[in-house]
């Protein structure tokens, strides 16, 4: 389905043109596509502004009101992209914005979720450092997010002001869907507070932001939890609750194809040098499992500088990584980007939260036991790849591991991009 844009604006002619309309110009967003919603005594300097070209729809009075006037206003099922009237600037990793907006809206459709966003603050520097995208109940700034449009009355905006009206449209879509969609490396550039018109500046804002949070507090008590500011400003932080939706598709486990003596050579290279121990006493290891041995070869983020780069095995090793990545062509059905060796690792149960896509296992070695048990269910991954999305199926190794045994496994991060 086709998208729209809208735009609610209050007071600020001149800045949505120059800034949110400029914007959606440079990125080649056609004018008939773009929806501004004013209130009836300021319909004709936005027109006069703006323009025959642009449809100027006469809304409600207050941001509440609008939003669930434009909730109203549109069909059942349109895809909206919501944007505040003061966009200055859009960083999406090179994308386009008609691009980004697509691929959004068939991701919702692919996740079952009915919103997404992005990350709600421009800084380069802490985008870089999340993960790529996230299905947790995550906060969706209204200043930018797009919406599959449902007309129930369930999604009416309920809050007594406009300060928080983001943080209730995305509880109420968590507590619907168990999912929404947040592209954290995604941003947006614009002024929050400072400018007169709207919402108001930081000193008209802090008595709202109380009502507002104790609003939230008392409706939601379970979702979140209070914050003050030193400026005083209140906050709602919404807890990062995981996304409770597993399609039938992704609960699929697959047993692919594979071939005589395909990890003998890399068992015989292996065993000739010692990997570095993986362990929580230093917090080198991961929360939950035992003292194991092993390295991760590909695409990696750096541990400390957040670089993304060939990971330090790879380039300390590389005929081994060449290694690899001839199994990896060879039985992984996907393109992968990284790769988790480990030795002799009997894992507990969990789920692999950094994955965005299903996974091939594979073990190989002079060794018994040790199956995999996915979702209750146990397979024998040795010499035998085993494709299943780790993100969504609870997974662990059973504890009867006697010999020699390594794994690999094949899989796109969550937080690369």
């Amino acid at each position: 389905m086709s998208f729209v844009v809208a735009i609610p604006t209050y007071r600020r002619v001149d800045i949505c043109f120059n800034q949110t309309i400029s914007t959606l110009e440079r990125e080649g967003i056609s004018k008939d596509k773009i929806f501004v919603f004013v209130v009836e005594e300021e319909y004709g300097i936005y027109r006069e502004k703006f323009g025959e070209e642009y449809q100027i729809i006469i809304g409600e009075v207050g941001l509440v009101n609008q939003r669930n006037f434009i909730t109203n206003y549109f069909s059942e099922g349109q895809h909206i992209l919501c944007l505040d009237d003061d966009i200055k600037e859009l960083d999406l990793c090179g994308k386009s914005l008609i691009s980004f907006i697509e691929e959004a809206f068939e991701e919702c459709v692919k996740q079952q979720s009915y919103i997404f966003s992005v990350y709600p603050c421009y800084n380069n520097f802490y985008r870089k450092t999340q993960s790529y995208m996230t299905t947790c109940l995550n906060f969706c700034i209204g200043a930018f997010h797009g919406v599959i449009n449902r007309k129930e009355e369930y999604f009416q905006l309920k809050s007594p002001i406009a300060e928080k009206e983001d943080i209730e449209r995305t509880i109420l879509h968590f507590l619907k869907d168990k999912i929404v969609l947040r592209y954290n490396q995604y941003g947006f550039k614009t002024k929050y507070y400072n400018t007169n018109g709207g919402l108001g500046n930081m000193k008209q804002r802090i008595p709202k932001s109380i009502i507002a949070c104790e609003y939230l507090l008392s409706t939601y008590p379970e979702l979140g939890k209070l914050k003050v500011r030193k400026n005083g400003l209140n906050e709602f932080i919404i807890k990062k609750i995981k996304s409770g939706v597993v399609k039938e598709e992704d609960r699929i486990v697959n047993i692919l194809p594979t071939r005589l003596g395909l990890f003998d050579k890399l068992y015989e290279m292996l065993n000739k040098i010692n990997f570095p121990y993986k362990t929580n006493d230093n917090n080198n290891g991961r929360l939950g499992f035992p003292r194991y041995r092993g390295a991760v070869f590909g695409i990696a983020k750096g541990r400390f500088s957040g670089k993304i780069d060939l990971s330090q095995m790879s380039k300390k090793y590389p005929e081994i990584y060449e290694e690899i990545m001839r199994i990896g062509k060879e039985i992984c059905p996907f393109e992968f980007e990284t790769i988790q060796l480990n030795h002799n690792l009997t894992c507990p149960k969990h789920k692999d939260k950094n994955n965005i896509s299903p996974s091939v296992l594979v073990s190989f070695g002079e060794y018994t036991g040790s199956n995999i048990v996915v979702e209750e269910k146990i397979y024998d991954a040795k010499n035998t790849p085993i494709m299943f999305n780790g993100s969504l199926l609870e997974h662990y190794n059973t504890p009867d591991l006697e010999g020699n045994k390594y794994s690999l496994v094949f899989f796109k991060r969550n937080n690369i991009y």
